[in-house]
This record gives C-alpha cells, sequence and structure tokens, in this order.
C-alpha cells in the first residue's frame, strides 16, 4: 500500500475557489508569488484564475510630455537651446495622457494580452501620438533617444495599472501595432514583474529595514517631496489636459500622472533598489484607486 496520500482535484478545486474574491494588491501578489508554485496543478488553477478576473483589469498609462508645436517637438532641450530662454513660443505646447484598456488575448496558450486604445483617446493627436510611442519604444530612433536626438529616461514608458496598484515595470515581449494603435505583452511575466515588486516591497516594510543613510523609512525623500506636490509645475499648469478636464483628482489618470510626479522624484535605473522599493510604497498612498480600478468614492 502506497504511503502518498493524495486529496481528490474536487477538494484543491474547492479550496483554491475561497480565493477567486481576492482583490487587493497583496492577495494577488500572495496568489501569485506562493500560492501558483505549490504544485502544477496550482499553477494552472491560479493563471487561469488571473486570466478571468484580472487581465481585464488592467490598463495602461501613457504620458505623451509636452509637445512645442511652433518647434515641433517634444525636447525641452532642443526648445530652450533655440528659443534661448526668451522666446514665448515655447509656451505652446500641447500636453496630454492616453490610456490602453483591455482587450483581448492572443497567440498560443494566449501568451499575449492586446490592449487597445480607450475610445475617449482614438481621435486626440492622432499623428503625434503614433510618434511618441514609436521614439518612447525606441521605433526608428537611436536607442535610447527621441527623434531630435536627445536622451530618454531609461525606465518604461508605461504605467502599468492592475486593479488599483500601479507601477513602471518594463513590459515583456512589448509590441506595437502602429496601424491598430495596439500594445502588446506577455502578462504572465507582467504579472511576475509587477506582483514581484509589491511582495519584496512588502518585506521590507515588514522587517523595518532603515535606508543606507540612517533615514528612517518615514522621512524618505519621496513623501518630502510630495508635502510640495500642489506647487509641481507640472500639475499645476493650466495647459496641462487633466487639470483643465478637472481642476482635482477625479480621474485615473490624473492619480495615476500624481503618482508619476512623487515617484520621479527618487527615480532610480536599479529596478529592485531598496530605495526605489520604499519610495514607490510612499508614492501608493497617494492614490485613489479601489479595487475594480476605478476612483474610490
Amino acid at each position: 500500500m502506497s504511503s502518498n496520500i493524495s486529496f481528490p482535484l474536487e477538494l484543491w478545486s474547492l479550496t483554491l475557489s475561497n480565493f477567486k474574491d481576492c482583490k487587493t494588491q497583496s492577495e494577488l501578489a500572495f496568489l501569485w508569488t506562493t500560492v501558483r508554485h505549490v504544485s502544477k496543478y496550482f499553477k494552472n488553477e491560479i493563471e487561469e484564475m488571473f486570466k478571468k478576473e484580472h487581465v481585464s483589469k488592467t490598463w495602461l498609462h501613457f504620458d505623451c510630455d509636452r509637445f512645442y508645436i511652433y518647434y515641433d517637438t517634444f525636447s525641452k532641450a532642443k526648445v530652450d537651446e533655440e528659443a534661448k530662454g526668451e522666446d514665448f513660443r515655447s509656451s505652446f505646447f500641447i500636453h496630454w495622457v492616453v490610456s490602453f484598456r483591455f482587450d483581448r488575448l492572443e497567440g498560443a496558450d494566449e501568451k499575449f494580452v492586446i490592449m487597445a486604445l480607450e475610445e475617449r483617446d482614438k481621435e486626440q493627436h492622432e499623428d503625434l501620438l503614433s510618434r511618441r510611442l514609436r521614439e518612447k519604444l525606441g521605433i526608428g530612433c537611436e536607442e535610447g533617444k527621441d527623434s531630435d536626438g536627445c536622451l530618454l529616461p531609461p525606465w518604461s514608458p508605461f504605467i502599468v495599472q492592475v486593479r488599483s496598484g500601479v507601477n513602471d515595470i518594463e513590459l515583456p515581449g512589448l509590441k506595437l501595432d502602429e496601424k491598430k494603435k495596439e500594445l502588446s505583452f506577455e502578462w504572465r511575466d507582467m504579472f511576475s514583474r509587477f506582483l514581484g515588486e509589491e511582495k519584496a516591497g512588502a518585506a521590507v516594510l515588514a522587517k523595518k529595514v532603515r535606508l543606507s543613510n540612517t533615514e528612517p523609512i518615514e522621512m524618505t525623500a519621496i513623501q518630502l517631496a510630495a508635502h510640495d506636490i500642489r506647487v509641481n509645475e507640472r500639475l499645476l499648469d493650466p495647459e496641462h489636459q487633466l487639470y483643465r478636464e478637472s481642476h482635482q483628482p477625479l480621474t485615473i489618470e490624473y492619480q495615476v500622472m500624481t503618482w508619476k510626479d512623487i515617484f520621479d522624484h527618487a527615480k532610480k535605473d536599479d529596478r529592485l533598489s531598496l530605495r526605489r522599493l520604499l519610495d514607490k510604497r510612499s508614492a501608493d498612498k497617494y492614490l485613489l484607486i479601489d479595487y475594480e480600478g476605478k476612483m474610490a468614492r
């Protein structure tokens, strides 16, 4: 008689069904980074659960940055060089944010998620959006530079939103369909990066780790910068579309860009540095997004 005891699959299935209502970032991180690795059966069931419940609650937010109309460029450095700080035409610009929502899954084993532009963004500066997407993704440009030869930031140009959480992780297998204005990436690897950082950040706070300069977690530079967020030039700019539309954080895009502005103060190229994890957790406190990915009421 075998000494190995196995439970029927029905019992395992019943156990896993208790996780279907999990929606918080900590719960999702636990499911993906811990429960999913218990067994091959758990892996398949958790991935199927995420495919049905959470992939559709994923958005990409893309900050197009300022486009200086007269100079036909997104580069502030180029404008400063040509205007020499005195040309009033340097103040003529547009600045907008677009969002991509879940559309469908494609590929073998539905490996790729296809993200389509939100309806409200489809007619917004279409040619400029295509140009900026190409620049930020390094298509047709020298690597790491835009079409004007100016350096681009080393981090991802997209803010990923999964339900109530956001992060600027790199998107594995990212591709752009220029004709359809659609983006695609590998959703399983995306969750591994997104929720892996969530787990790492929680572990750091749980151990009450102090920064290398002995500054306590509660006094990170990013939190100090957050106190001055109301005077941040970009948020108060009357030409900022989100400011014009709401004058207060009533949209998800406004919330996400506020998060980005706070987090960018201490951005590091080291993706999993202690500073990055702490600053992200600090910036997260300023989000007002519910578990369905909508503005919290």
